[in-house]
């Protein structure tokens, strides 16, 4: 190589950085403060926190509470891993259109279909599952799983072990 340094797919050296505007590094600045992203990670756990509460309050309705019936399929929403419409009538006799977006139907659901579903009788629109499925518990684990890591995040950006600003600025060639 002899003392001469390779460039990159930009047409830089390694040492060389693309100039960055006042603007640009106004934003790289605020954006990766410790505080922005202290208040980032606080409100990602917040929606993890409330995702894990909706969906298991949910999952636990539909379990404990929920109503076996069958449906119509009145509606297909791009076929076998979307939603479908479904018309039912409650034990009360009201008759309920409720859109189910966890179904599982082998083949294809079709207008006309008569599944067994599961429904909440106090929300009987709002909470409705294939009761092949049933109710929904990996959500709630899902939401759980976000929030450790939005925790974790935290706990690090909080405690220092991650300087998010001394990465952008190292990323950008911010100085």
């Amino acid at each position: 190589m002899g003392g001469a340094c390779e460039r990159s797919e930009r047409g830089l050296r390694h040492d060389e950085h693309v100039p960055v505007s006042p603007l640009r590094r106004r934003f790289i600045e605020l954006s990766n403060s410790r505080r922005f992203v202290l208040w980032f990670w606080a409100f990602w756990v917040v929606v993890a926190g409330v995702g894990v509460l909706i969906s298991y309050t949910n999952a636990v309705a539909l379990r404990d509470h929920g109503v076996r019936t069958q449906a119509v399929v009145t509606e297909v929403h791009d076929g076998r891993d979307s939603s479908v419409t479904l018309q039912f009538t409650t034990r009360d006799g009201q008759t309920v259109t409720a859109e189910v977006g966890a179904h599982f139907w082998s083949p294809e659901p079709r207008v006309g279909d008569t599944p067994t579903i599961v429904y909440d009788p106090s929300d009987p629109a709002g909470l409705v599952a294939d009761a092949r499925i049933g109710p929904d518990f990996f959500a709630p684990w899902l939401f759980g799983a976000g929030g450790v890591v939005a925790i974790t995040l935290f706990i690090l950006t909080y405690t220092g072990r991650i300087d998010w600003l001394g990465i952008a600025k190292r990323r950008y060639g911010v100085d």
